[in-house]
């Protein structure tokens, strides 16, 4: 607006329609008791165009206390409150990926526990099932020995013993190493 459209004129040529009318009661209320206001008028330009100011208006009284003017200072805030609104849901939208990206690291957790615990199982299992016929062979290998064997069977019993000894030093160790993740194990002096 130009210096001369508003010269005489009231503000309510800006209204937009969208300021709540409960504003304009508090606004009223105030100015009218001789108190200064402050708050967010919803407005409209010349044009058309809507903006968002916020407002400090003060009644100016005479010595009497008669109310005589009204001095406003207004400030534009159209693009601070856009910003803030665009801000408010881009924070929202970063705490919906929060939590979407929590569920699925509580999902992966849980897919990775689950293989933890079948792994551990496995082993032990796997782990009895080979020590089962190692110790037959073991003892069987102690009851060739002792049957007086030609020298090459001798030879023979005694690489089938290291190796078995060796086999079931390996599958103790996978036993103890599945006990410790399972919290099993019981250590010892």
């Amino acid at each position: 607006f130009s210096k001369e459209e508003l010269l005489g004129r009231n503000p309510r040529i800006l209204k937009s329609g969208k300021t709540p009318p409960e504003t304009y009661a508090d606004l009223w209320a105030a100015l009218k008791s001789g108190r200064a206001w402050q708050g967010e008028l919803f407005n409209r330009r010349k044009d058309g165009s809507e903006f968002i100011e916020w407002a400090h208006i003060v009644p100016l009284s005479q010595p009497d206390g008669l109310i005589t003017h009204y001095v406003g200072v207004k400030q534009d805030i159209t693009e601070k409150k856009r910003l803030a609104t665009e801000l408010e849901v881009h924070r929202h939208h970063l705490v919906e990926l929060v939590e979407e990206r929590t569920a699925q690291l509580a999902g992966a957790r849980k897919k990775a526990e689950t293989a933890n615990r079948a792994k551990s199982a496995f082993l032990a299992n796997m782990s009895h099932e080979i020590r089962t016929p190692m110790s037959a062979i073991v003892g069987l290998t102690h009851l060739l020995q002792r049957e007086q064997p030609t020298a090459q069977q001798a030879a023979r019993l005694s690489k089938i013993d290291t190796s078995a000894a060796h086999l079931l030093a390996i599958i103790n160790d996978i036993l103890d190493l599945s006990k410790i993740e399972a919290g099993k194990l019981t250590l010892e002096h």
